[in-house]
């Protein structure tokens, strides 16, 4: 199963991804998901919307991305800008 394993197959949603290069965390709609060992391999390319079997069948309406990991204040101001800017 892909990461995180219950992610929502329906309807519109925000999700957050921290991650370094031995962990990483989701959060889907504000929900904590437990955080993962990381298995990124050394040169590999990422690919948006795409895990190791599945696809996203579906828009990415916004990608922010940051060069540091955002603290608990910082995710939530930027999560609550999503909501607030799509209806979430």
């Amino acid at each position: 199963a892909g990461y995180p394993a219950s992610m929502p197959d329906t309807g519109s949603h925000y999700a957050t991804l921290i991650s370094s290069a031995s962990t990483y965390q989701a959060w889907i709609d504000g929900v904590a998901k437990p955080a993962q060992a990381a298995a990124f391999a050394s040169g590999a390319s990422s690919r948006l919307g795409r895990g190791q079997n599945t696809i996203l069948n579906g828009d990415i309406a916004e990608l922010i991305i940051y060069s540091v990991a955002l603290g608990t204040d910082d995710r939530t101001t930027v999560e609550a800008y999503l909501t607030d800017k799509y209806g979430l």
